[in-house]
Parts: structure tokens; C-alpha cells; sequence
């Protein structure tokens, strides 16, 4: 039993037994105090937003205000002008690049594109290497194929002029013809009597270049496989 005298009860006004308040009263006083003493005082985190991009703020501390610096600079980098790609658009001031598709065909090898060359004047060269097919005629007019020539290359230039400049863009046709100072021996030929034709040649690699005319600096440079092909003859390149 308690200490406390349960003989004198007296009721207050909420029907509850003054006789007991104190012992009503410890117990919720504990109860609530308990409560206070658990009860969190805040999230362990502060309140989290969501923010354009995927990126999370949090009020009330540093890394909000670091966000907002971060933000503003990649804010003011997306305003920043952007060079062009290959795809397209004009070069910057002083600078030359190649824009578009390149095209290539056969007549030896052919490769039709165009530049942006903004204020200088460049000169794009085209060089090709590939298997030949070669055709050796003898001295009295008899021809056999030559046997296993090696690879031969070919090579074309042009100077590209700002003053040509339509829409930002400079026009060149470059074709690269095969030549070679091998003898007709060396080409598959029986001896250096016969004479050796090159007819036609399996391109197998083009690589285009544009330089500073003025300076000869490299600009840019641009790598290419290819897949040459005879009867119907066709050629097809594909960048690096």
C-alpha cells in the first residue's frame, strides 16, 4: 500500500480523487516528460528540396549556399558560346575545321567536302593508299596481270580561300591519283622490259587534312577506312 491516505478522497471538479492527485499528477508529468526527453528536437537533417537537374539543397546549412554558387556557374558556363561540331556550323574567328559529311567516289579516289576556315585561308590535302590491280604488256603487245603488287598511294591538294566563302562554308574536290615510281618488275611484271598499268585500285584508307596556308600549322585532321569494290566498281569510307 501507499503512504498515501486512500481514506480521504476528495473528488475535484472533473470527478478525479484530490487524494490521488499528486500520484495522478506524477504520472503524467512523468509521461510527458518523458515525451520531451524522446521527442526529436528537429529533423537529424535538414528539410531537403528538390531542385532542377537532380541536385538536393539543404535549408539552414552550407551546402544550400554552395548549390546556389554551383548553380550560377554552370548557369553562366550554359551561356558561354560553343564551338561548332563536325556536323556543321562555322568555324570560330581564326580558327578552320572541316563541317559536314565527307563524300567519297571513284574516278581514282574522289573526296568532296567543305571547311569553315574564318579568317585565314587553309589547304586541304587528301591522301589515299590501296591495293592496285596492274596490267603488263610485253614488248611484242602480249599483256598478263602483274603479280602481287604492293600498295600504292595517291595524293591531291587545294588552297582554300575565305574569299570563296558562301554561308560560312568553303567547297573542295580532291582526287587522289595513284602514283608510284616502283618499276614494272617490282609491279608484278616479268622484267623491267615489260610495261606495267595500273587500272584500277582497291582503296583501303584516306586521311584528309586542313592547315594554315600561311603558317602550315595542322588545323584538323580526319581518318578514314575504306571499302573499294570492282564490277560494279563503287567505294565506301568510313571515319575513324
Amino acid at each position: 500500500m501507499s503512504d498515501l491516505d486512500h481514506s480521504k478522497r476528495v473528488n475535484d471538479a472533473d470527478g478525479h480523487p484530490v487524494g490521488n492527485a499528486g500520484r495522478r499528477e506524477d504520472r503524467v508529468y512523468t509521461r510527458e516528460k518523458l515525451k520531451a526527453s524522446t521527442r526529436v528536437r528537429g529533423p537529424i537533417f535538414p528539410p531537403v528540396r528538390n531542385c532542377p537537374k537532380g541536385r538536393l539543397m539543404f535549408e539552414g546549412s552550407r551546402i544550400l549556399r554552395v548549390g546556389l554558387v554551383i548553380g550560377l556557374a554552370a548557369t553562366l558556363a550554359g551561356c558561354a558560346p560553343k564551338e561548332p561540331g563536325p556536323g556543321g556550323g562555322v568555324a570560330p574567328q581564326g580558327n578552320g575545321q572541316f563541317i559536314g559529311r565527307v563524300t567519297f567516289s571513284l574516278g581514282s579516289l574522289v573526296a568532296e567536302g567543305d571547311v569553315a576556315l574564318g579568317n585565314l585561308d587553309a589547304v586541304v590535302t587528301l591522301t589515299a593508299g590501296g591495293v592496285p590491280l596492274v596490267t603488263c604488256t610485253s614488248p611484242g603487245g602480249n599483256q598478263a596481270p602483274g603479280q602481287n603488287p604492293p600498295r600504292v598511294s595517291g595524293s591531291d591538294s587545294q588552297t582554300v580561300e575565305r574569299s570563296f566563302t558562301k554561308n560560312g562554308r568553303s567547297p573542295f574536290v580532291l582526287e587522289a591519283d595513284a602514283q608510284t615510281a616502283l618499276s614494272a618488275k617490282r609491279l608484278g611484271c616479268p622484267n623491267n622490259n615489260w610495261k606495267a598499268s595500273i587500272d584500277f585500285v582497291f582503296w583501303d584508307r584516306a586521311v584528309l587534312t586542313l592547315t594554315n596556308s600561311a603558317t602550315g600549322a595542322m588545323l584538323e585532321k580526319r581518318v578514314f577506312a575504306c571499302v573499294t569494290q570492282r564490277d560494279p566498281d563503287s567505294v565506301s569510307c568510313t571515319e575513324l
